[in-house]
């Protein structure tokens, strides 16, 4: 497959790959163009001009300064606020250190070897978890004095991984798109037992996210659907959030007080599901033009950072504060 920006353009590249790899979107782009299918919004809306967003802002939002990024797609936020990018077509990952002046300092987790780098996770120790997509395996970074110690996280084969999330225990959650399930690699004596969580109606499940009490939240841009495994007595009971007009809902995040906040990439926003009585209260997040949101993932505060992989930055969108127009 070919894209229309050219095989050798960053977004031709991405979109080639990706094709490749995810046999549902090696649809023609013809075929997409006719169908709308939002399989195919990496080609698709990479194409588009972002839609005007006329909202009236209520929340700050800035960029995160880091250096000539090259299709972003995914992020992680540890307890520091330091921010970890998935670089992807770079093939390396970043890390942004905040200071308490509100400035980042850049330097590279990885990127010997990395090939398509997609999912990023960070766990209460600092260590990074690195979904290494072109190569079928996760990556585990250690902090050791002052970089990483690099090892691979042992699974059954992989195919076309794509979403990761950890929760507060160190238990690995991805999601193993190719073979329609999500697994958890759970900690122990130096290694991981690993369990599939589910793999009941899935179609291409892209994002993952757990909350402080191990329910699991997944994205699926093939159902335009948001799922939850709610955890009981060592096991899951799938049912799915109850969401409004989703397009390729590319990727997930949870805050403390439950509230869900989607990467509805093919509308350019961000959709906020609060928890209420009867399910959620669906609204969405104010933000400014959005291009191609890929991945998003909170601090404690719950300011929400925003990988756009066409306009190719970071954003943060703040709790409180105006905004104003761009930056």
């Amino acid at each position: 497959m070919v894209s229309e920006f050219g095989a050798s353009s960053p977004e031709g590249i991405l979109v080639t790959f990706l094709a490749y790899r995810t046999p549902i979107l090696s649809i023609s782009l013809s075929f997409l163009r006719r169908s709308m299918l939002v399989l195919g919004s990496f080609a698709l809306l990479f194409a588009m001009t972002a839609n005007a967003q006329t909202a009236k802002f209520i929340e700050a939002q800035t960029r995160v300064p880091s250096s000539s990024l090259n299709g972003p797609s995914r992020l992680a936020v540890d307890s520091r606020r330091n921010v970890y990018i998935s670089d992807t077509q770079s093939n390396r990952v970043l890390k942004e250190s905040w200071s308490s002046d509100g400035s980042y300092t850049e330097t590279v987790v990885a990127s010997a070897g990395l090939s398509f780098p997609f999912g990023v996770a960070v766990d209460p120790t600092g260590s990074v978890y690195i979904v290494d997509n072109g190569n079928l395996r996760i990556l585990k970074e250690t902090p050791s004095g002052g970089g990483y110690v690099e090892t691979q996280v042992s699974t059954s084969p992989l195919s076309n991984p794509t979403g990761l999330a950890v929760d507060s225990h160190g238990n690995l959650y991805i999601a193993d798109t190719g073979n329609a399930r999500v697994l958890k690699e759970t900690p122990s004596s130096g290694s991981y037992i690993e369990t599939v969580v589910s793999s009941i109606g899935f179609n291409q499940v892209m994002g993952i996210a757990v909350d402080s009490i191990g329910n699991i939240f997944l994205s699926d841009i093939g159902s335009q659907t948001i799922s939850k495994e709610t955890f009981s007595s060592g096991t899951y009971a799938q049912s799915v959030v109850p969401t409004s007009g989703l397009n390729a809902p590319y990727d997930i995040a949870v805050d403390a007080g439950g509230t869900l906040y989607i990467s509805d990439f093919g509308n350019h926003r961000i959709v906020e599901e609060t928890p209420c009585n009867t399910g959620y209260t669906q609204s969405i997040l104010p933000s400014y033009d959005l291009q191609g949101v890929l991945g998003l993932a909170l601090d404690s505060d719950r300011d929400v950072f925003l990988a756009d992989a066409r306009a190719r930055v970071i954003w943060q969108e703040s709790a409180g504060g105006a905004n104003l127009g761009p930056i």
